[in-house]
């Protein structure tokens, strides 16, 4: 697109409508009127009491019962009732606060700038501005806003994607056609048609708030602009979270450059130093905004820590989850997502949980078991997949964390996510289960070893001061010491607040191994019980998969291409069954053959048997070399074999054979033991520098008392002598006083 074509006109085309200044920015305390009378709204009767409540919020002074008028408002809209933190956040946007909020995911973190955007009079044409980590994300958002509420009310929304921000839709957003748009930080900062838009006056007096969706990703682009994320590998473990760029450093300079617009930063996963790292990078200090913290814990999800014991690659470790057909079938399958961290995984995936099932439906767009989603799935299919999951017709969904992000699904009632992570974006995926409050179940199958890793409880020498590689690794350890003040804490926060006792696999092993090794025998009708503290009644799978075995007369053929020749002994007698076949063939066919007999039996065919000779009995020289041509050719065939078999030459070379396969087996045992040797001296070594690592720890840890010990003694000790000085200077100064007195009465 050439220059010419990204100037953007910023005249609006409806002429008869104008705001009274473009330059003043609307916000919900101070509506701008419209004094033009032929404008309505086509439903008309809902937009009155909605601007009757809108007027009364406009009149409240700060602080008036705004709250209840607010959750008036929602109920209407939605039919539910507002929780009191969705409350308060409105409540500050209205009196102009910038609003972080830290709530759990499925908590309506969304509702809140529906709620503010719903306070503004229709004529106002508000946007809400709101940047997403991921493109998919936005699309879902706006899936979502063709049915708001109980009335199924359009919020018109925009997802800027490359492929369609042009000149034609700046000016829509300009005009104020869509009351939601959304964008990623590359379309922010780097497209210039958006940029023009961003600083249009008239865009920018129609902007009544900006919201930072998963706010957590301003801290990761901020450390890559900084160059902390050098030597980090968990935030290069999503492939589908986007390609994180210096420039994306830039965001907070470029979303505060606004005419005083509220921003709204929504987080599950925000910890206390990346919320001071996003507030220093947005130039905001904790005065300048109103924080309000939800409940962050979702203890109605049991999460279970589970090491591999195949490879990441392979995805194997799901096999064992699932059933064949015959024993459960698809519609009672537990409705799961399964997250891998690369496209190419997500297929892997649904190869072997299709092999588990004996489904073989991998390939099958229209599958009644599992499917797959990711980014670069085509816009149709991304459309059947969530539709058709939501609709309950297949249970599973093979994707990456581009389906993670944003999803209201209350049917899902099982997440897996495959292989170490971040920790944010783990728990923003696993979050995704279990959205109606009812028991849900979360799975992370983790490499037990990544190198120049943490691998054990023992590898963190400092619980308290972590990167963001030690919280991948530690995810799953926690608490990584049962003593730090920050588990204590929180363990009596969780007593305090009524939750029920943890279910984890760090909490209860025992019960959470009995899950794992059990999870086949789980379906949609027990699957409240299977998941709980004592399950029972837990009805065996039928029937009863039988493990292929192989026979015991199966034979073990040498492969033999017969391409080239064989030892000489063995060479001869191939060429010498040739001629036989030939002499038979001639006999047989009498010269009305039409094809040669080399057509029929070749030396391909009598080097297989030369080299398979040991094993050849006439009932399975079919397997070796396919059916027989012509009557009692095999018969023939084997005559000959027997002959040969009772010659010097064939024990010779029998001899031979056995003596090199001896050899062989020697060698082999031989290797083998020495690669025990290895692994037990490897074994032992590490074990001795754990140990010494262990005691090191311990010496410290002694040697640490000990001087606190030493430090407490010597501070009593010179407390106690500046107490006896203290002690021994008062009784001078008063047997002082004492002779002063005297020497005044004398």
């Amino acid at each position: 697109m050439n220059q010419s074509e990204t100037e953007i006109p910023i005249e609006d085309d409806s002429s008869h409508e104008e705001d009274s200044d473009s330059g003043q920015r609307i916000s919900a305390s101070n509506p701008i009127e419209d004094d033009s009378s032929n404008e309505e709204d086509s439903n008309s009767s809902q937009r009155i009491t909605e601007s009757e409540v809108i007027d009364e919020i406009a009149a409240l002074n700060r602080g008036e019962s705004l709250p209840d008028k607010l959750a008036s408002l929602k109920l209407n809209l939605y039919g539910d009732e507002a929780k009191d933190e969705q409350l308060e956040a409105v409540a500050a946007l209205v009196h102009d606060r910038h609003t972080f909020v830290l709530a759990g995911t499925g908590f309506g973190k969304t509702r809140i700038a529906e709620m503010y955007h719903n306070l503004f009079q229709p004529y106002q044409k508000s946007i809400v501005l709101v940047l997403n980590p991921l493109d998919s994300l936005g699309d879902n958002q706006v899936e979502e806003k063709k049915k708001v509420g109980v009335n199924n009310r359009h919020i018109k929304a925009v997802n800027l994607t490359s492929n369609v921000l042009d000149a034609k839709m700046a000016r829509k957003i300009i005009s104020g056609e869509f009351e939601f748009v959304y964008l990623s930080p590359e379309a922010l900062l780097n497209n210039e048609i958006f940029r023009d838009v961003y600083f249009n006056p008239k865009f920018q007096s129609r902007l009544s708030l900006i919201v930072v969706d998963e706010a957590h990703m301003v801290y990761v682009w901020g450390l890559v602009a900084n160059g902390q994320s050098k030597g980090l590998t968990s935030h290069l473990k999503h492939g589908e979270r986007g390609v994180f760029r210096p420039g994306y450093g830039e965001l907070a300079a470029r979303l505060m450059a606004t005419n005083g617009t509220l921003l709204l930063m929504m987080s599950t996963t925000c910890r206390p130093i990346a919320i001071n790292s996003i507030l220093e990078s947005f130039k905001l200090t904790r005065q300048m905004v109103t924080f309000v913290e939800a409940e962050l814990t979702r203890p109605e999800i049991r999460m279970l820590r589970i090491n591999m014991q195949k490879s990441l690659a392979s995805s194997e470790d799901l096999a064992d989850l699932f059933s064949t057909q015959e024993q459960t079938p698809d519609n009672e399958i537990i409705p799961t997502l399964i997250y891998s961290t690369t496209r190419n995984l997500t297929g892997q995936v649904l190869d072997v949980v299709n092999d588990a099932r004996e489904a073989n439906q991998e390939d099958d767009p229209f599958s009644t078991f599992a499917r797959r989603y990711h980014s670069i799935t085509g816009d149709m299919d991304k459309s059947d997949v969530t539709g058709d999951f939501t609709k309950g017709f297949f249970p599973v969904v093979s994707s990456t964390m581009a389906l993670g992000l944003g999803q209201n699904w209350k049917r899902v009632r099982c997440v897996i996510h495959m292989g170490r992570g971040d920790p944010a974006s783990i728990c923003q995926m696993l979050g995704r289960c279990r959205r109606d409050g009812k028991k849900g179940l979360a799975i992370m199958f983790v490499e037990p070893h990544r190198k120049n890793g943490k691998n054990s409880v023992s590898d963190f020498t400092n619980v308290e001061l972590q990167n963001d590689d030690d919280r991948m690794d530690a995810l799953g350890y926690i608490p990584l010491s049962f003593d730090d003040p920050n588990y204590k804490r929180e363990a009596k926060r969780e007593v305090d607040a009524g939750f029920s006792e943890c279910s984890c696999s760090n909490c209860k092993p025992e019960s959470s191994k009995w899950v794992i090794n059990n999870f086949k025998r789980a379906n949609i009708n027990n699957f409240d019980l299977f998941i709980s503290d004592s399950p029972q009644d837990i009805a065996e799978l039928f029937p009863i998969r039988q493990e292929k075995q192989v026979a015991d007369n199966q034979i073990n053929w040498v492969e033999e291409s017969g391409k080239k020749p064989l030892h000489e002994i063995l060479e001869a007698f191939a060429q010498a069954l040739v001629w036989y076949f030939c002499d038979f063939f001639d006999s047989e066919m009498k010269g009305a053959a039409a094809y040669p007999p080399d057509a029929y039996f070749s030396i391909i065919h009598a080097r297989k048997i030369s080299r398979n000779i040991k094993h050849l009995t006439l009932d399975n020289i079919e397997q070796l070399i396919g059916n027989e041509m012509l009557t009692g050719q095999f018969k023939m065939l084997f005559d000959h074999i027997t002959l040969f078999q009772s010659t010097d030459s064939y024990q010779y070379i029998s001899h031979r054979q056995e003596e090199l396969d001896a050899e062989l087996d020697s060698k082999a045992a031989r290797l083998r033991k020495e690669k025990e040797d290895k692994d037990n001296q490897r074994a032992e070594a590490t074990r001795a520098i754990q140990e010494a690592a262990a005691q090191k720890k311990i010496d410290t840890a002694a040697r640490v008392k000990a001087n606190a010990e030493k430090k407490r003694t010597a501070k009593e000790a010179k407390f106690i002598e500046s107490e006896k000085k203290k002690a021994k200077r008062e009784s001078d100064m008063a047997f002082l006083h004492q002779l002063q007195a005297q020497a005044e009465i004398d």
